[in-house]
C-alpha cells in the first residue's frame, strides 16, 4: 500500500475522481481514482441504469464536487488499476473515510445501513464538520 497527498481537481462521478498526486521532491502527476470501498450509482444512463438510479447518481456527484474539488485529500492505494483503467484508492478529507458519507446517505448500491436509527446530522457533524452539513441541506439530503 502507498499513501499520497493530493488535490482533488475534478470530480468525474460519486465514486471516480481526477486527483493531483504529490509525489515527493516537486513531483505531481494527475491521475483518475476510483474508490476502492464504494460503488455510488451511475450519474450517466449506461447498461441497466433507471432514471432514478441516475438522479441519485447525479446528486451525490454534486455534493462530491462541492466537498471535495479543490480540497487537499490523503490517498491510499495499492497502485493496481481496476478494469476501467483507473487507480483503485481510499481517499481521507480531514482524517475521515470519504466513502462514509455517500454509504450513510444510501448512495452505494451495496451498503445497507445496519442501524436505520443513526443521527446522520450528528455523525457528519462530529466527523466531517458544518461544511459537509451545509452541503447536504443545500442539496436537500438532510
Amino acid at each position: 500500500m502507498f499513501t499520497y497527498h493530493g488535490r482533488v481537481k475534478r470530480v468525474i462521478d460519486g465514486d471516480t475522481f481526477e486527483i493531483e498526486v504529490d509525489l515527493g521532491f516537486d513531483v505531481q502527476t494527475t491521475q483518475v481514482f476510483r474508490l476502492l470501498n464504494l460503488d455510488t450509482y451511475e450519474s450517466r444512463l449506461i447498461k441497466d441504469t433507471t432514471l432514478e438510479q441516475k438522479e441519485k447518481g447525479l446528486l451525490i456527484k454534486s455534493v462530491a464536487k462541492e466537498y471535495l474539488e479543490g480540497k487537499d485529500v490523503i490517498i491510499e492505494t495499492f497502485m493496481k488499476k481496476g478494469f476501467y483503467k483507473r487507480y483503485l484508492c481510499v481517499v481521507y478529507i480531514n482524517d475521515m473515510d470519504y466513502a462514509n458519507i455517500p454509504k450513510f446517505l444510501g448512495f452505494d448500491k451495496h451498503f445497507k445501513l445496519l442501524n436505520e436509527e443513526l443521527d446522520k446530522k450528528q455523525y457528519f457533524l462530529d466527523n466531517y464538520g458544518q461544511e459537509l452539513i451545509d452541503i447536504l441541506k443545500k442539496h436537500k439530503i438532510l
